[in-house]
């Protein structure tokens, strides 16, 4: 029974609609019918679903001690009140009891990468090539008169050789010769008597001069000369030489993609396990009990 003003069990007994007092054996099913008769603000909840249950504990803890108001209206509204002063921050104390995590890993650490690049360039380079094509031949011109020859190419390298011959002797050569061996080789020597005689008269080229000419000509010419005194010519040798250079340009393009996900998790060794324990022990928070404590102001401290 209230001595100095009313008790909070008289006040949830009245918003559960009750006519007599009940034991407390009954407190339970009176706090879920009056919670919300008496805690009416719509203050913001960490989760929802928690706000009955914070109540109930709130009105439980105090359901035998008299309020500190002249009126139970008056106590209502400074129950109200100071909920919605306090919730802010017990909102982000109930978050944070929310985090899970491994006390024994002091190491967690996760890199993401995703890099992209792109590497162009230009290959330069020159190719030369040689090329040197010989035409070996012989041509001989014997004619009576003169005259100038020539003939005129692309871009070449010529070698000249001239000979000059004599064409004015003759060789004569004799055959004698005798199948009866009544006779003397006197009568052979003579052509007194002979079985068969050939005589073979040809011209016989002698050299009387040779000259050798090597002229790198821009006009590739190549010239020979021949008079009417017998002489002849012969031109061989003749050798082209063409140079090649080609230029080549490469041009090459790479495109580059690294993407990666790095994770450490686990005890890096700074600290022990029986530590790291202790520490997470003492993170341990009674948050409930520190929002009922802040209502302990708005009630009688005789009882």
């Amino acid at each position: 029974m209230a001595k100095y003003t009313t008790e909070v069990r008289t006040i949830c007994e009245s918003k559960a609609g009750l006519e007599e007092s009940k034991g407390g054996n009954n407190v339970d099913a009176i706090l879920n019918d009056c919670w919300n008769k008496i805690f009416t603000t719509n203050c913001t909840f960490f989760d929802e679903t928690y706000r009955p249950v914070l109540c109930k504990k709130i009105l439980k803890h105090y359901y035998r001690r008299e309020i500190g108001a002249e009126t139970a209206g008056l106590w209502q509204l400074w129950m109200n009140t100071k909920l919605e002063e306090i919730m802010p921050y017990y909102n982000k104390l109930y978050e944070s009891e929310l985090i899970e995590f491994n006390p024994m890993n002091n190491v967690n650490l996760t890199k993401t990468g995703n890099n992209t690049g792109t590497e162009t360039g230009t290959d330069t380079g020159a190719l030369q090539r040689a090329n040197q094509s010989a035409d070996g031949g012989k041509r001989i011109t014997a004619a009576t008169g003169s005259g100038t020859t020539s003939e005129t190419s692309g871009s070449e390298r010529d070698i000249h050789t001239v000979e000059e011959r004599d064409l004015d002797k003759d060789v004569h050569n004799r055959d004698a010769y005798s199948d009866t061996p009544q006779g003397t080789i006197s009568n052979v020597e003579t052509n007194a008597y002979l079985t068969n005689y050939r005589h073979i008269s040809e011209d016989e080229i002698t050299s009387d001069d040779k000259s050798t000419t090597t002229s790198d000509d821009v006009q590739g010419s190549t010239s020979g000369s021949y008079n009417d005194t017998g002489s002849e010519t012969i031109t061989y040798g003749k050798t082209n030489v063409l140079n090649t250079t080609e230029n080549q340009n490469k041009t090459h393009g790479l495109n580059t993609t690294e993407q990666y996900i790095e994770s450490v998790i686990g005890n890096n060794g700074t600290y022990n396990f029986s530590r790291l324990l202790n520490d997470f022990r003492d993170t341990f928070l009674n948050i409930d009990l520190m929002v009922i404590n802040e209502f302990k102001d708005l009630f009688f401290k005789l009882w």
